[in-house]
């Protein structure tokens, strides 16, 4: 069956009771297109949206119209912003999702080809992770707060070395000795 709504949104799928239910297609006014499953005229279960404007591209699970469970997330034009960095096109994120959020555990990768394994908080690095750099080899093994290494954490140098010790937003506190 295919609605059209007032504001231009069309509907074409399953319907119960005189509302999007099942399996259907919303073609947004705005150009934006999700196909998956509808429950109570909400995107519930598993689906694709594709982003118009930005060419962006989320494929997992849905839950009250949000972004909830395990889904990868393609960036693939343009630039997003997150709290304190810039992500830029061609970047992935593959992981779980809580109230249309980076949350849980998940693998961020840079179109540089740098990543982020671990966990995340409201769509920061947030809590146990690693971070790989590309280009330099370097590896940095610890805890993130808000996107910035911070905690306890190793700094692997590709030449061999290593730093073990405390960081505070992105930076080394120096140790003292006894």
């Amino acid at each position: 069956m295919t609605q059209i709504f007032g504001n231009g949104d069309i509907y074409e799928g399953d319907v119960v009771d005189n509302k999007p239910q099942g399996f259907g297609m919303y073609s947004y006014a705005n150009g934006d297109v999700y196909e998956g499953e509808i429950f109570d005229n909400k995107k519930t279960g598993t689906g694709v949206y594709y982003y118009a404007e930005s060419g962006h591209k989320y494929i997992g699970e849905f839950a009250n119209d949000k972004k909830h469970g395990r889904g990868v997330f393609y960036y693939t034009s343009g630039t997003k912003y997150m709290s304190s960095g810039t992500f830029f096109s061609g970047s992935k994120y593959e992981g779980d999702f809580f109230n249309d959020k980076k949350h849980g555990n998940g693998v961020y990768t840079f179109a540089n080809g740098d990543k982020y394994v671990g966990e995340f908080a409201n769509g920061d690095f947030h809590g146990k992770g690693e971070f790989y750099y590309a280009k330099s080899g370097n590896k940095y093994v610890g805890e993130f707060f808000h996107d910035l290494k911070h905690g306890i954490g190793t700094f692997y140098y590709a030449s061999g070395n290593k730093y073990t010790g405390r960081w505070e937003r992105d930076q080394k506190v120096p140790q003292s000795l006894k």
